[in-house]
């Protein structure tokens, strides 16, 4: 009868163990369910911040796009424009950096 009796304790503590080894099984699954969700939300959310930083950037990008064409329709139009900006001469801060040999693209001149 005593083993018997242990016996029964043995099978009882054993589906026990069964019991809270499936619990402990589902929580892992609904856990790593949740986190799989948040990673998603998380995903989403920078792929929404991604394409907003795009569309900021589109829009300063078309511009100077639309500016340099602008700038090579009005060379190629013959204007006398040497270039957006003038050319530094040896008395600017530019030019002497250039070390006093005049405009920088090379050109000599007669200035001191």
């Amino acid at each position: 009868m005593v083993k018997n009796h242990k016996l029964k304790n043995i099978e009882d503590h054993y589906k026990k163990l069964e019991e809270q080894m499936q619990n402990l099984q589902q929580e892992f699954q609904e856990s790593l369910v949740d986190q799989q969700n948040k990673w998603q939300e998380q995903l989403g959310e920078q792929n929404r911040r991604n394409d907003q930083i795009c569309s900021q950037i589109e829009t300063p990008s078309n511009q100077f796009q639309t500016f340099l064409a602008n700038q090579v329709t009005r060379k190629d139009l013959g204007s006398n424009s040497k270039g957006i900006l003038h050319t530094p001469t040896k008395g600017s801060p530019f030019g002497m950096l250039l070390g006093g040999k005049g405009h920088a693209r090379g050109d000599q001149t007669n200035e001191q």
